[in-house]
């Protein structure tokens, strides 16, 4: 060899800047990140909140490529996954992290104003209405207000109101200038 060829290696050392993890918390990482994967598989699925894990990608604005890693075990996640998630389950981002969680009955503080006055209907009605789309939350919220209005106005005796088992007869309602109020339309058989 002359010297025009001859060349030098370069080696370059990493150096390490943090604090070397240890076992136990490289495990209690993967339970967590374990909890959180069961916990959106056992909300998404066929008779599901989410029946297709495109529609919680698109409602918690993340990638599906993200989602999928995660779901296979590609990868643990992080906090911006977990806030994405609990984005599109619309929920606290700590219910995701409780084993366990179902969007139909999710976790609550002992104490807190979840704890307080809270019945299986109220539940049940907050978990409905959490699986719809906005569209569908407007519509039945407009449709909600409508129905405690005309039942208001029937205590006052401006209207009636017959409630039948689960049908509702609702008067016939005059034309009104707003074009966006929703009157339900349920009639008794």
């Amino acid at each position: 060899m002359n010297q025009r060829q001859t060349s030098k290696k370069v080696v370059v050392k990493k150096v390490r800047t943090e604090e070397p993890k240890t076992n136990a918390v490289k495990r209690d990482e993967c339970e967590v990140a374990s909890i959180l994967r069961e916990n959106v598989k056992r909300n998404v699925g066929e008779r599901r909140p989410f029946t297709l894990p495109g529609n919680l990608v698109k409602r918690a604005g993340m990638n599906r490529s993200t989602y999928y890693r995660f779901i296979t075990g590609e990868t643990d996640g992080d906090l911006t996954l977990l806030a994405s998630l609990a984005k599109g389950f619309d929920v606290p981002a700590w219910q995701l992290l409780v084993a366990g969680f179902v969007c139909e009955s999710p976790p609550y503080l002992a104490g807190s104003s979840d704890d307080v006055g809270v019945g299986e209907d109220e539940s049940e009605f907050v978990a409905l209405l959490k699986c719809l789309d906005d569209r569908g939350r407007t519509f039945a919220l407009r449709t909600l207000r409508n129905l405690v209005e005309l039942c208001d106005r029937s205590r006052l005796g401006v209207v009636s109101v017959g409630m039948h088992d689960d049908k509702i007869e609702l008067p016939e309602e005059p034309n009104s200038d707003e074009s966006d109020q929703i009157v339900p339309t349920l009639k008794s058989e």
